[in-house]
């Protein structure tokens, strides 16, 4: 994988996405977990309405980066 002036998954995710697919990652929360002070979320990126990775953590942010990283192997396994 190339390398640029990304800062982290979800900015290189969108720079990869909009150069390949001409689109922009939207995530979207899949599962919500656990109470209020101890959740756990689940959520998934989707590129063109496909699901391109699915992550999780105790935050919202933290499942957004999991995912994206997890879309951006998806696409190193298609040689993209």
């Amino acid at each position: 994988m190339e390398s640029g002036s990304w800062r982290d998954a979800k900015s290189h995710l969108q720079e990869v996405s909009q150069r390949i697919d001409n689109q922009t990652p939207k995530y979207r929360v899949i599962e919500e977990a656990g109470p209020d002070h101890d959740k756990t979320f689940v959520l998934g990126v989707y590129i063109n309405d496909n699901l391109m990775g699915k992550g999780s953590g105790p935050s919202k942010q933290i499942a957004q980066q999991h995912a994206a990283h997890a879309a951006l192997q998806e696409y190193e396994k298609r040689g993209q």
